[in-house]
């Protein structure tokens, strides 16, 4: 039996080379890997977890079209087969709004092809996202089209797709057949709903098939055994408490603020309306980080216990104006190297007084120790629970749900 060899093109920290991996191992599969890329932390990364796969570093450390493809391995080096590659996908992304693109970012896919060309390998596969099926030239100079201004740098709406379907048919020139699917790693059981553009190719004379994986979950389960989505609930470690925003130095941003409403309107339901007027109320010169997030939710817990009633942390994202907020329910979306999700969580309020002005010092952190507690009963919790399911005025009780995930810390409590 021969030995099963893969290589990872731009292979990042190392993922698909454990996913990899890991497959081959559970099914008893051996193997020999390579990664290449021109990062040298990354490589280091790659030669720590999986050193079998990094003989030679300097070899290894180098942009990819330097790399010679029929070099790769000692003995009949043109067998490979499997190449997966990951090109640079910043350039591509509509995450990147107007910032004008870098054209030799953008064909880093390009360097791929002699790899099918000076090897018999079997099959790539081609992972981005999924907007690379737009790639096409970039402006040279500032240019109206239909009445809208793009600047140079950025990608020519008249030749949408161009560079792409040229790409595409230089993989079937090389003796290819090709597929190409998105799918939602969420439909897969992972918590997360990261979109991805997969690319097939396989080699024509290997007589193989092109195969595309089941989805095993679904936002909306059937009866024919998909389970639901993963809930971004059950990664979350929730006995690491949450960096406050009521006493941050610099104030947050009016879209942070938007989008904050946003999520109390979309997830907190009705219960959120004396949130949405305070925060509407306030002036864009008058935000305070202590004042706004603290006076918000006085008006929310009465002592008639009229709005008592699920309140549930969500998730934001920082940067871009546009509406990010995700429930807590749901799979948490892609996660990049910039740090941008937040997690709006619980506080502990003091009701007595409900007219008084001192509002900053009646609120306080779910990991503050509590003010006097006085035969009145005046604290009220304002703390998730793991209700998936309500309308205007009724909350489903705990016991006609699952039992969320119990970490260590022995977060779940009735």
């Amino acid at each position: 039996m021969n030995i099963f060899r893969f290589v990872d093109l731009f292979c990042g920290g190392g993922g698909s080379i454990t996913g990899a991996i890991n497959a081959l191992n559970a099914t008893g599969v051996k193997y020999e890997g390579r990664g290449f890329n021109h990062w040298d932390l990354a490589i280091r990364t790659i030669q720590k977890n999986h050193p079998e796969c990094v003989p030679d570093f300097a070899k290894a450390c180098a942009p990819i079209e330097s790399v010679l493809p029929d070099e790769i391995f000692a003995d009949d080096p043109k067998r490979i087969d499997v190449i997966w590659g990951s090109p640079s996908c910043t350039h591509h992304s509509n995450a990147r709004g107007g910032i004008p693109c870098s054209n030799q970012l953008r064909c880093q896919p390009e360097f791929l092809l002699p790899y099918l060309r000076l090897t018999n390998c079997r099959r790539m596969y081609v992972e981005n996202v999924k907007e690379l099926r737009d790639w096409g030239p970039i402006l040279q100079k500032n240019t109206w089209i239909n009445g809208c201004l793009y600047k140079a740098g950025m990608p020519d709406p008249r030749k949408k797709g161009k560079i792409f379907d040229w790409w595409i048919k230089g993989i079937k020139d090389c003796g290819y057949k090709v597929d190409i699917a998105v799918l939602n790693a969420a439909d897969y059981g992972a918590a997360t709903s990261r979109e991805r553009l997969i690319i097939q190719a396989v080699r024509k004379s290997c007589g193989e098939k092109i195969v595309w994986p089941e989805p095993t979950h679904s936002r909306t389960p059937d009866l024919f055994g998909s389970k639901p989505w993963r809930s971004a609930a059950e990664i979350i470690d929730w006995s690491i408490p949450g960096k406050s925003i009521f006493d941050r130095e610099k104030p947050l941003c009016r879209n942070t603020l938007r989008r904050i409403e946003a999520g109390i309107r979309k997830y907190w339901g009705a219960w959120a309306e004396p949130f949405l007027i305070v925060l509407r109320g306030t002036g864009e010169d008058q935000i305070d980080a202590s004042a706004i997030p603290l006076s918000a939710p006085v008006p929310t817990i009465s002592t008639s216990g009229a709005h008592v009633a699920l309140i549930e942390p969500f998730l934001t994202r920082y940067n871009g104006g546009e509406d990010r907020n995700h429930g807590i329910n749901d799979p948490i979306p892609v996660i990049d190297c910039g740090n941008r999700y937040g997690v709006i969580s619980p506080v502990i309020m003091d009701m007595s007084h409900p007219g008084d002005h001192a509002d900053a010092a009646r609120c306080r952190g779910g990991s503050d120790p509590m003010g006097t507690i006085t035969c009145r009963n005046n604290w009220g919790v304002a703390m998730p629970l793991f209700i998936p399911q309500q309308s205007a005025g009724t909350v489903k009780p705990c016991a006609e749900n699952p039992v969320p995930t119990i970490a260590t810390s022995g977060a779940v409590r009735i």
